[in-house]
């Protein structure tokens, strides 16, 4: 399971917000509205399968997320969670996750512009 926490713009949060409620292995989901100050934008945080982290990076990459305010995951070590688990059972079984310059299954991070 990895915690991810980006800093979304305003105009997209509900949008953000859909499509981590669309995806099965997505839990835990927090939206702090005008929190973050530099770039400006509202926080918004979830728990991500490592099954379902492609498929959610490459949502937020549609939205624009990571040209406007940021992405980031962090592996979590211990999570106390009936719906992490069940988000881990309900991710798809076989996904390959790679991110930070290593390669990826399926479609891979966009570079910046």
């Amino acid at each position: 399971m990895l915690h991810l926490r980006a800093i979304v713009p305003e105009d997209r949060t509900d949008r953000v917000c859909s499509a981590l409620a669309g995806n099965p292995g997505a839990t835990n989901v927090v939206v702090v509205p005008g929190a973050a100050r530099s770039p400006r934008g509202d926080l918004v945080t979830a728990d991500v399968a490592r099954e379902a982290v492609n498929e959610v990076l490459a949502e937020l990459q549609d939205l624009g997320v990571e040209r406007e305010g940021s992405i980031a995951l962090e592996k979590i070590d211990l999570s106390l969670s009936e719906a992490a688990e069940r988000a881990e059972e309900r991710a798809p079984a076989s996904a390959t996750t790679r991110w930070c310059g290593r390669s990826w299954t399926g479609r891979p991070p966009r570079a910046p512009r």
